[in-house]
């Protein structure tokens, strides 16, 4: 029985295979997937661009300049009337991995940003391909993964806001490429880049855990040590002072609450049940408890299962820490697994559970919005509270059941 599951799971990239490089079909399918990709990812850069997009551009800006960014926040100081108040939760030495933006004035800078996340999302899916299947993707699976990937919600809406999210991710997949080929330099240095956006990519370098590149985490945390002392040499500030300041902007932002992470868990609580409070001391343990779990999974899982490791990893992280919906980008990579992969040890309905949860986040609340924009105010309450309600459910159970699972690891 087992082997006929497995056989059955190893039918659909065959299947994907065969149907996208067809030759009868292959240059309809490059010219549809081509479409989508102008139409709904040429539509959000359009909106893009009509934006002021806040990528830390003003605060690595400051720093250069020897102003600290962080007394800026406090003081609302604005650098560039597009943008809004300064608020800076990111470490310096990860604004000073955006410094050749801020060399130039801040409209070619909003340019040059939404250009690179372009490449970004097209360079981490061809990467994919060679990371993980030992091939270059077709031009037809390329094209096909990235118009799956712009018609999502996180995608367009961290592209229309310029988040960094992008930006890191590609970066962590050139690391796993570099840590593949066993360049463990490079892979360090690809890594240090990948954390700018360090609440979700902080805890993927777990991955490096698992394949024991210790050296390139190594040169990964020096790298961020010795911009930290550039950070702190340009200000004229204790080191010390400097990393702590970063962190006491934290509480305003998991004040305004996450999209499925333990802050949205806790808001939506209190809005079913008001006279219902939830613990916060008990949120953090979660979060603590969950962090050991992911740990010991990673250090601990067999090689066989590095996709399960990874896509556990992908789903908890984004529970545990702050993230916003834009951060579920980095969701491309268990979907690629579904497609393309085994991700044992999942049985099928784990695969079928695990595509609904990716599907949902994608997808539902860019038809929730459409819906919620048509209906009076007291309906479309409802409606947000309901696909929230939907997606947490079905989210929190998905990632249950890969932590239920993860004890097949070690047997």
């Amino acid at each position: 029985m087992a082997n006929g599951i497995n056989n059955g799971r190893k039918l659909l990239p065959l299947f994907l295979s065969g149907w996208l490089n067809s030759p009868r079909l292959r240059p309809y399918l490059r010219v549809l997937f081509t479409l989508v990709i102008v139409v709904a990812g040429g539509r959000t850069v359009l909106q893009s661009y009509r934006m002021g997009m806040d990528f830390q551009w003003d605060a690595t800006y400051l720093l250069l300049q020897g102003v600290n960014p962080y007394t800026a926040t406090a003081e609302g100081i604005i650098v560039e009337p597009q943008l809004f108040p300064l608020l800076v939760p990111y470490l310096p030495s990860t604004l000073l991995l955006l410094t050749p933006y801020a060399l130039v004035p801040y409209e070619i800078a909003r340019h040059l940003w939404i250009g690179s996340n372009v490449v970004f999302t097209f360079g981490t899916v061809f990467l994919l391909f060679p990371v993980f299947l030992d091939r270059r993707g077709t031009v037809n699976e390329v094209l096909s993964l990235v118009a799956i990937w712009v018609i999502s919600t996180p995608w367009s809406t961290g592209m229309s806001l310029g988040q960094h999210t992008l930006f890191a991710l590609f970066f962590f997949v050139v690391a796993l490429y570099f840590g593949k080929k066993q360049r463990a330099g490079w892979a360090g240095i690809f890594l240090a880049f990948a954390w700018l956006k360090y609440v979700v990519t902080f805890p993927l370098a777990l991955y490096f855990v698992h394949k024991r590149w210790t050296r390139a985490l190594g040169i990964a945390i020096g790298v961020h040590l010795l911009l930290h002392g550039i950070a702190a040499f340009l200000l004229q500030e204790s080191s010390w002072e400097l990393f702590l300041q970063p962190l006491r902007v934290a509480p305003i932002m998991l004040e305004r609450g996450g999209f499925l992470d333990l802050t949205a868990v806790q808001r939506l609580v209190v809005f079913l049940f008001p006279e219902f409070r939830v613990w916060v001391v008990g949120l953090y343990t979660f979060a603590v408890v969950g962090a050991i779990l992911l740990v010991f999974i990673a250090y601990h899982a067999a090689p066989q299962y590095e996709t399960y490791v990874l896509t556990i990893l992908c789903m908890a992280t984004l529970i545990l820490l702050y993230s916003i919906n834009y951060d579920f980008v980095i969701l491309i990579l268990p979907l690629f697994f579904l497609l393309y992969k085994d991700i044992k040890p999942l049985p099928q309905s784990g695969h079928i559970l695990l595509a609904l949860a990716i599907g949902g986040v994608f997808y539902v609340t860019r038809i929730t919005n459409i819906v919620v924009g048509v209906t009076p105010i007291a309906v479309a309450t409802v409606i947000a509270q309901v696909t929230l309600l939907s997606l947490v459910t079905l989210y929190y159970a998905t990632v249950s059941m890969l932590f239920a699972k993860s004890r097949a690891l070690f047997y």
